[in-house]
C-alpha cells in the first residue's frame, strides 16, 4: 500500500498536524501482490553463443527490472543486458556466466520487491 499526495509518494509513518501546506488530496493506492508469470530457468548454453533468461509479472503497470548474479546486481554491458525483462546474452561467456541468476521484480510505487526462482546455465565448449 502507498499514500500518494500530489504524485509525490507520503512515506509510510509520517504524521502531519494539518498544517496548511499539507492541505490537499491524498490518495490510498493498494497494489496488487508481484506474481510471476514467467521465471529465468536453467538451461544448457554454448560458450560464445547467444541466450536469453526470461522473467515476466502478471502486471507489469509500475514495475521495474533488475537482475542478480551470484545476489550481484548486474550492471549492463555489451555482451550481457536487460532487454525490457529479459536478460540478454549476446555470448556467453563459461568463465563470467557460471553462478546463479536471478529477476527481481520492484514497484516503483509501494516499494515492493520480489525475487524470481534461480537459473544458472550449464556451459558447453563448442571444440
Amino acid at each position: 500500500m502507498a499514500w500518494r499526495r500530489e504524485e509525490e509518494v507520503v512515506m509510510g509513518g509520517e504524521e502531519k498536524r494539518g498544517e496548511e501546506e499539507e492541505a490537499g488530496e491524498i490518495l490510498c493506492i493498494q497494489a496488487a501482490s508481484i506474481q510471476f508469470t514467467k521465471e529465468p530457468k536453467s538451461q544448457d548454453a554454448l560458450h560464445g553463443r547467444s541466450a536469453m533468461l526470461r522473467c515476466e509479472v502478471s502486471d507489469p503497470a509500475d514495475i521495474q527490472y533488475g537482475w542478480l548474479h551470484n545476489g550481484q546486481p548486474l550492471n549492463n554491458t555489451e555482451r550481457r543486458f536487460r532487454e525490457v525483462s529479459n536478460l540478454k546474452f549476446t555470448a556467453v561467456d563459461r568463465r563470467v556466466d557460471a553462478g546463479n541468476f536471478e529477476c527481481v521484480a520492484s514497484n516503483t510505487v509501494t516499494g515492493e520487491e520480489a525475487h524470481s526462482t534461480n537459473a544458472s546455465f550449464n556451459i558447453k565448449c563448442e571444440c
